[in-house]
């Protein structure tokens, strides 16, 4: 138990770390990719503003719009002769150097011919610049990325044409991929150590437990054992006294005296086999045998408890020679308790179903009982040790210490099996034993 809450400690703040980290690389990866936007952004505008320095004089002083039809000309990549080129204005744009890329190309407008290009030192190939500003011409858009060539994009309108400035993103992809990638060694590395030092640190703050745990135990197993020799003793002679004249109000103090002794050998052997499985001491022997006859022996001491409540009995969904690898001796401790605790809480006149089967490999043993249900609110807990669900119910009513399905639990646990409860009105109580391991 000291493991697993420890484990549990562990867990939750390796969970919340990572949380932590993930919601801050997350902003960090975030706050890079605006920066490298904002820097691709202001070279863009940057690249405009440099062409709209430049001023031209159309041919003839007429507009672009006004040329033939049979100028017109798809989209082409090829360089315009020189005489067409626009010239520098009197004022001469930045040379601001930057780690972005930038090529622009001005394209008229109602043909979409190109105009100019200037790639400047961007070594792209005519393909690449095709399909860039023929997506960038389709998306209508002011401003956005081609995906297909990763690059991004600005366009201006002016008396020369329409002004297209790309920026290269793979300086921008490359960079953001390499920092995703350092701060996943790095997070990978800061969990390990957090690890081994919430490890360490949970062993220094959980010792005072552990001790006091221990000590717990250890008084537990040491009483119980204790206590086992007097009460053996009280045992044997109330028997003997049973079985030699006495009255019958001395009989009846004596066969108190016995029950009651009888009752708390009951618990001080659950407490101690509770004991010895904290303290991972109970050696489990396991061994292939056959459980449909096992349920059937393990039957036969409740049937009188059974008929005196006037309670109907049902074994025919018992499957037959049945085998199951197991510990057998846990396993008959296991089908008790259920039988036990199906007997104290099945109604007067009831019915308990008892059923087995072997199917795809796996073993399902069920009990079900008429009679009082299990509120929804305590079916999580009643696995707990000394728990009851209803608070008036005590061992003079029902029998029993609350041990029984904490021992049940332990005992499934260490056969590879699973627990499952269901309980309400029209069905009854139903406890379904699921074991994996069938046999060897």
């Amino acid at each position: 138990m000291i493991k697993r809450l420890r484990n549990k400690f562990i867990l939750i703040n390796m969970l919340l770390v990572t949380v932590v980290l993930l919601i801050g690389f997350i902003g960090m990866m975030i706050s890079s990719y605006n920066l490298y936007r904002k820097e691709s952004h202001d070279e863009l505008i940057h690249a405009i503003d440099s062409i709209s320095y430049r001023s031209t004089e159309p041919d003839s002083n007429v507009p672009p719009s006004t040329k033939s039809p049979s100028s017109k000309k798809p989209v082409s990549t090829s360089k315009p002769a020189s005489s067409s080129r626009p010239e520098l204005n009197d004022k001469k744009p930045s040379t601001k150097r930057s780690t972005v890329d930038i090529f622009t190309v001005i394209i008229n407008p109602e043909t979409n011919e190109i105009i100019s290009t200037d790639t400047q030192e961007f070594a792209i190939n005519d393909k690449d610049l095709n399909i860039a500003v023929t997506e960038a011409i389709n998306t209508g858009d002011d401003s956005g990325i081609i995906h297909s060539v990763a690059v991004r994009y600005m366009k201006r309108s002016s008396f020369q044409g329409d002004i297209y400035a790309f920026a290269d993103m793979t300086h921008e992809i490359t960079a953001l991929r390499q920092q995703a990638l350092v701060m996943l060694v790095a997070g990978i590395s800061g969990l390990l150590i957090f690890f081994f030092i919430s490890l360490i640190l949970s062993n220094i703050a959980m010792r005072p437990t552990v001790e006091s745990y221990n000590t717990q135990k250890q008084f537990i197993a040491d009483a119980s054992h204790e206590l086992r020799t007097p009460l053996t003793v009280i045992l044997a002679n109330t028997s003997i006294l049973l079985k030699g004249d006495v009255s019958s109000d001395q009989k009846k103090w004596l066969d108190t005296t016995y029950s009651e002794s009888i009752r708390m050998k009951h618990l001080l052997d659950d407490m101690l086999f509770l004991a010895r499985s904290d303290s991972d001491q109970i050696v489990v022997e396991k061994e292939t045998f056959d459980f449909s006859n096992l349920i059937c022996i393990s039957v036969l001491p409740f049937e009188s408890i059974l008929l005196e409540k006037d309670v109907s009995l049902s074994t025919d969904e018992i499957s037959p020679d049945v085998k199951l690898f197991a510990c057998e001796a846990q396993i008959k401790q296991l089908v008790s308790i259920l039988l036990d605790n199906a007997c104290k809480y099945v109604n007067h006149g009831g019915k308990v179903t008892i059923s087995l089967s072997d199917t795809d490999n796996k073993i399902v043993f069920k009990i079900n009982n008429t009679g009082s249900v299990i509120d929804k609110s305590d079916l999580p807990h009643i696995f707990e040790r000394f728990y009851r669900g209803d608070k008036m119910r005590t061992y003079t009513t029902v029998g029993g210490h609350g041990l029984g399905l904490s021992i049940l639990d332990y005992i499934a646990k260490q056969n590879k099996a699973k627990v499952a409860v269901t309980s309400n009105e029209k069905d009854g109580t139903t406890f379904t034993i699921t074991f994996t391991s069938v046999s060897k």
